[in-house]
């Protein structure tokens, strides 16, 4: 029924949500991860920025594939 498939299209964005947040946990996780390596092993900061542009962009084309998908499963509830 339509209500149904509401309540299932909210259990996805509730996923999604909870992916992303969990993504932005492995980010922070990695950037501290980073930043202590630089003060323990004193690497350049040329190295850091660059880490941190690395895993900013991976996060980035990571959270478009989960919207992308979690939009296709929405559209795919509603078109049942």
């Amino acid at each position: 029924t339509e209500e149904r498939r509401a309540e299932l299209s909210k259990v996805v964005g509730k996923y999604e949500e909870e992916t992303k947040v969990a993504l932005r946990n492995h980010r922070r996780d990695f950037l501290d991860d980073v930043k202590r390596r630089e003060k323990e092993e004193k690497l350049p900061e040329a190295v850091v920025k660059s880490e941190e542009e690395k895993i900013d962009q991976e996060i980035k084309k990571l959270n478009e594939q989960i919207s992308s998908l979690a939009d296709g499963k929405r559209k795919e509830l509603m078109e049942m």
